[in-house]
């Protein structure tokens, strides 16, 4: 392992050389101008702002590059500061992808300039009074600041009529190119797993840096051009359904259905050689699109609405050797294992044993009973509370099924002219959720009422914020009435037993009827409607 201090503008050249390069795998730059602008000031005042971190082997080509001859160093952590280097000093580096937005537009997009009106450093995006706001590549890439700040002297914008005051005001910007960033260098004698885990060790502020993505990275090298071809292409396709799969997860899908492991260090090296049109990966693709058809059926419609990516590699995984047949069943396994926490803390050996026995299944009832017999309860069991206790989480697998519940009885939203619930989970649609009995009403009428209780899932319903307004902080006696909510059935459909004669001392008492309620719907769904597809 090898530590240096270069500089930054020694970075950019070896950016811009193709010293440095970035595999295939890693995701374009995707900074705001705002991140770039503060780069920009907090090198000014020589704040710290990283380290990179960069793997020298022989493995290491550039994206998109064929040329395996020359040694290159992967930047793994630091490649969005890399290019912001580099787009503040103007030089273009050598991975750049064309195909979003040539460089010149995206050196006008990310235009950060000094005010030198201003006598600290203020780094602006404006383009107006251009005498004003000069462009930091150009204080950067200036062979004479002493000239440059006598020209906007003479311009009338600068906070002083001082040409040397003026030049040293620049010149402390101009020291963003002498900025040390420190390097740790790892090279190729180090065995791959160890190179995984250094990086996840030394990996500072940012994005963290998987297992996955360093083994991904040579399946690139092994395969030039294919991650982005077909594996990131794939990515692509599954986020236009609505689906956000990280890399690392269609990483665990493809290995769990084409070697039958999760742990990439035990995957034989063979099953990486000649991906191209290789029959595990045709069949990674199917499986999954067949779980987002399967998914969308019962209305978790995007990845918003969906719990655990671990839960869905495991459906995938069985919808590849079972792939026909109702999906019904293995959603009633998934939520169940979201439900008790299966995929939390590490999930290698858990997501073995799930690849284990669907592969060594000889028919779909086998391959779910195993499936249930990794869980607590091997067949999905919701207590009331459970709706009563968890609070105002968004994110619960109990919300989620209030609104599964709503999605199948086609539920109609708590507004006159309402929208049906199924119409409008569409696209990055997300269940709005809000209060039975109002927060503020709660609040006025009980003596003694904590947050858990107003936020309880039991006092939860999927409705507009239209038809929230129109809730207001009335009492559900008035509203209820009002909406017309009890004789159109409207209850019933979200499991809500009616509130309307509920005084506010009955609250806690109708909370409690409520998720026993929820809980047994919840568990009749998860058992008799998916069991029948």
């Amino acid at each position: 392992m090898k530590h240096s201090q270069p500089t930054a503008a020694s970075i950019v050249k070896s950016a811009h050389d193709g010293e440095f390069a970035v595999p295939e795998f890693q995701r374009g730059f995707v900074w705001t101008v705002g991140k770039v602008r503060e780069l920009a000031d907090s090198l000014t005042r020589n704040f710290p702002v990283g380290s990179i971190l960069t793997w020298k082997s022989s493995t290491a080509i550039q994206r998109g590059d064929a040329d395996t001859t020359s040694q290159k160093s992967w930047i793994i952590d630091g490649q969005q500061r890399t290019t912001a280097l580099c787009t503040l000093l103007g030089d273009r580096p050598a991975w750049w992808d064309s195909n979003n937005r040539t460089w010149t537009d995206h050196l006008n997009a990310f235009d950060v300039r000094l005010d030198i009106g201003e006598n600290d450093w203020t780094f602006v995006t404006r383009k107006s009074l251009a005498g004003r706001y000069i462009r930091v590549r150009d204080i950067l890439n200036s062979d004479d600041l002493y000239a440059l700040a006598k020209e906007l002297a003479h311009g009338g914008h600068a906070f002083t009529s001082n040409i040397s005051v003026l030049a040293n005001h620049l010149q402390a910007v101009a020291k963003i190119k002498d900025a040390i960033l420190p390097n740790v260098e790892i090279d190729d004698t180090i065995e791959l797993t160890e190179v995984a885990e250094i990086f996840k060790r030394l990996n500072s502020t940012g994005t963290r840096i998987k297992q996955a993505d360093i083994y991904l990275g040579v399946v690139a090298s092994r395969n030039p051009g294919w991650v982005n071809r077909n594996f990131l292409k794939f990515i692509r396709e599954l986020d236009t359904q609505g689906f956000d799969l990280e890399p690392s997860f269609l990483f665990r899908t493809f290995t769990g259905i084409g070697a039958g492991k999760s742990r990439f260090r035990n995957i034989d090296q063979g099953f990486w050689e000649n991906l191209d049109g290789s029959p595990a990966w045709e069949k990674t693709q199917r499986a999954l699109l067949s779980v987002c058809q399967g998914l969308r059926q019962f209305g978790i419609i995007n990845s918003r609405l969906a719990l655990s990516s671990n839960a869905i590699v495991a459906a995938a995984v069985y919808r590849a050797q079972f792939p026909e047949g109702s999906f019904g069943p293995i959603l009633s396994w998934m939520l169940n294992s979201v439900k008790e926490g299966f995929f939390s803390g590490p999930t290698e050996t858990k997501m073995d044993r799930v690849i284990s026995i669907v592969r060594n299944s000889v028919s779909k009832d086998d391959a779910l009973n195993g499936l249930h017999s990794l869980l607590l309860n091997n067949s999905p069991v919701f207590t009331p509370e459970e709706f009563v206790e968890t609070g105002s989480r968004r994110n619960s697998v109990q919300r989620l099924m209030i609104y599964l519940i709503a999605f199948k009885n086609d539920a109609q939203d708590w507004n006159t002219d309402g929208y049906k619930i199924r119409a409008e989970a569409v696209g990055s649609y997300a269940p709005e959720w809000h209060h039975i009995f109002p927060r503020k009403w709660l609040s006025d009428n009980l003596s003694i009422v904590d947050d858990n209780t107003i936020d309880s899932v039991a006092n939860m319903a999927v409705i507009s914020g239209e038809a929230n307004r129109k809730i207001a902080t009335r009492s559900p006696k008035e509203y209820v009435a009002d909406l017309d909510l009890a004789s159109r059935g409207l209850l019933d459909q979200q499991a809500v037993p009616d509130p309307t004669y509920v005084e506010p001392s009955q609250y806690e008492d109708w909370l409690r009827n409520r998720a026993k309620w929820l809980a047994k719907q919840s568990n009749d769904y998860l058992t008799k409607f998916l069991s029948n597809g």
